[in-house]
């Protein structure tokens, strides 16, 4: 019973840090996406 509660509670951490990893690349290709937007009306 103890080893599953902290297999669980292992796995539980390892999806938070997984989704905070997900959502900063997503704001990072977000802000990439908007600098090569900046970038190329800079340019015109």
């Amino acid at each position: 019973l103890t080893l599953r509660k902290t297999r669980d509670e292992a796995l539980t951490k390892a999806d938070k840090s997984d989704s905070v990893l997900t959502n900063a690349l997503g704001a990072l290709a977000q802000r990439m996406e908007d600098l090569t937007v900046t970038l190329a009306v800079n340019k015109s």
